[in-house]
């Protein structure tokens, strides 16, 4: 079994709602933080005797468009050859993502793994509520993501400090 090694890591920019990222799409913020990894390690070019694959989480993907993860990495430089998964797995599909590729290359499928996530909170659409019947109602994806889960009587981001709390895990604060 293989063993796996971080070599190089960027994380994607941090804004504010409606704020200067406000205009870029999800895979572009996502794209950023795989160009700024490979800045790191040589650039595109270090990898290509590598088998490479990309595994980003990516939740509200709504209006991105196709292929999340493919988008990134295709502005990120990379060649359409490499494999590309989005995965969509809430709050935790960029340490999902980081999982399955370190699976990935202790089996032997990949010696490369570019993995992480990235969302653009202030592109996520509006739902429009009831609109083939009666009356219309506008829900911001947002609120409706916090809102409308499994655990209705808990709000997502409870729900995520109360499932760490057993498990010892702590936020960075940093």
């Amino acid at each position: 079994m293989s063993s796996v090694v971080l070599v190089s890591f960027a994380r994607t920019p941090i804004g504010s709602l409606s704020g200067s990222l406000s205009q870029l799409l999800a895979p572009k913020l996502g794209s950023a933080a795989i160009a700024g990894a490979l800045s790191k390690i040589g650039g595109v070019n270090a990898l290509e005797s590598h088998n490479v694959e990309v595994i980003l989480g990516n939740v509200v993907s709504a209006g991105v468009g196709q292929a999340p993860a493919r988008q990134a990495a295709k502005a990120a430089g990379l060649p359409n050859s490499t494999q590309c998964t989005t995965l969509n797995k809430v709050c935790a599909s960029g340490m999902k993502s980081a999982m399955y590729g370190a699976s990935s290359i202790m089996l032997g499928s990949d010696n490369v793994v570019i993995a992480g996530g990235f969302e653009s909170m202030s592109r996520i659409p509006h739902y429009m509520m009831g609109g083939r019947v009666g009356e219309v109602s506008f829900m911001m994806r947002m609120r409706a993501t916090t809102k409308l889960t499994l655990f209705p009587s808990i709000r997502l981001a409870r729900f995520t400090r109360l499932s760490a709390v057993p498990q010892t895990w702590q936020r960075d604060t940093h």
